[in-house]
């Protein structure tokens, strides 16, 4: 998100401020000249509780579809898994599943879905939560959306206004009729075809189709970026 961390002892010290440590309170001690400064550190994480969904399911053709929204509730940013498993009327488990944000932004929601191959009856789903990988970042806080609705589809761009390259700019679209879900649809927004990147202060076009009569939609927007 544009700031670089360093230790606070190796650069107070290099300065000639003598450094202590509370860990009871989490705060940080330099001292120069009798003059102190505190540092308080924010330390946290994100908990399983600080997860929410909403789960939606439907059948389409000879397809079965389960689609989760998924909210980060917390102050701070993740990489979640979320798996599920699958079971007929007799309580046999029939299927299983699993999806994964690798940059989950803080106070923001996602789509993910699975297919089972079996028909089932009931569903469990676990959530487990990390930091995010050193290697990724989230950028959806930097990604806009625009869009317009067909009879058939929704058509739109995403732009982002960060600073860095946006990776796998997903669209993911939900089709309700009469406040039910009737279909869903995903599109990449990118530089161009061939590309899985969309560039800083650039727009990337995406279509998300539906093939049946629907009157409302709702549309998430899912990627990350890399550190280098």
């Amino acid at each position: 998100n544009g700031r670089t961390y360093a230790p606070a002892r190796y650069l107070a010290e290099a300065f000639g401020y003598d450094v202590s440590w509370d860990g009871t309170t989490k705060t940080v001690y330099i001292q120069h000249n009798s003059e102190p400064m505190t540092v308080t550190v924010k330390s946290g994480k994100v908990t399983p509780a600080d997860i929410t969904y909403v789960a939606y399911r439907y059948k389409s053709s000879s397809f079965n579809y389960d689609v989760l929204v998924i909210t980060n509730k917390s102050d701070y940013d993740c990489c979640l898994e979320v798996s599920a498993s699958y079971y007929d009327a007799t309580g046999k488990l029939v299927d299983i599943g699993s999806d994964s944000v690798a940059a989950f932004a803080a106070h923001s929601s996602v789509a993910v879905y699975n297919m089972p191959d079996h028909d089932f009856t009931s569903v469990s789903y676990s959530f487990t939560v990390s930091s995010v990988s050193r290697y990724y970042r989230t950028c959806t806080q930097n990604l806009k959306i625009q869009y317009n609705t067909t009879d058939s589809s929704i058509v739109g761009t995403v732009t982002n206004n960060g600073s860095y390259t946006a990776e796998f700019v997903e669209v993911t679209t939900l089709f309700f009729k009469n406040g039910k879900i009737v279909d869903m649809s995903s599109d990449y927004a990118c530089d161009s075809a061939d590309s899985e990147y969309l560039s800083a202060g650039v727009s990337g076009n995406f279509k998300c189709a539906c093939y049946d009569p629907f009157d409302t939609v709702q549309v998430y927007v899912d990627a990350r970026a890399g550190t280098d």
